[in-house]
């Protein structure tokens, strides 16, 4: 008996073992326009590039480029030429200012700066210009204005023009 209670127990483990289990059945998600289907549900896609809008990047225009004074963080780079000059422009310590005249390139590195003067150099030249001054520094103009915030802030205040007297 105690056999035929065995065997009987291993035949049902093995049948149940055995069966096929049944998959709960996938919704089918349907995205009417102007959705589409991402993921487990839908998301708007009023361009109807196949990209949910919120995942898109907004280009900027031309017009809402900030246009107010450039502010170089330290180690960054600003392009200008003369005709984009006369120039307001805050710095920070270790910025450049590449001058492209004639051709010819001229770096500007705003070396340190408090609220009484800028060292700037130029090739091999160092000038220290003191507030409210303005220095001639190869094809530029240079006038220290102040510092941003005005009691010893990061920036310092420039403005350039051109150097007429080279």
């Amino acid at each position: 008996m105690r056999g035929l209670l065995a065997v009987l127990m291993l035949s049902i483990l093995f049948s149940s073992a055995c069966s096929p289990t049944q998959k709960p059945q996938e919704k089918e998600i349907i995205c009417d326009s102007p959705l589409i289907k991402a993921g487990n549900g839908c998301c708007l896609d009023e361009n109807s590039n196949y990209i949910c809008d919120k995942d898109e990047v907004e280009e900027v225009e031309e017009e809402e480029k900030i246009t107010g004074p450039p502010r170089l963080r330290a180690g960054s780079k600003l392009r200008i030429t003369e005709d984009d000059l006369p120039l307001k422009v805050f710095m920070q310590r270790n910025t450049h200012i590449l001058y492209t005249i004639d051709g010819k390139e001229e770096v500007f590195i705003i070396d340190s700066m408090n609220k009484f003067r800028a060292t700037i150099f130029y090739e091999q030249n160092r000038f220290k210009i003191d507030v409210g001054r303005t220095k001639p520094a190869g094809s530029l103009l240079i006038k220290y204005i102040s510092t941003d915030p005005p009691k010893g802030g990061n920036f310092a205040v420039l403005e350039l023009q051109a150097n007429a007297n080279v």
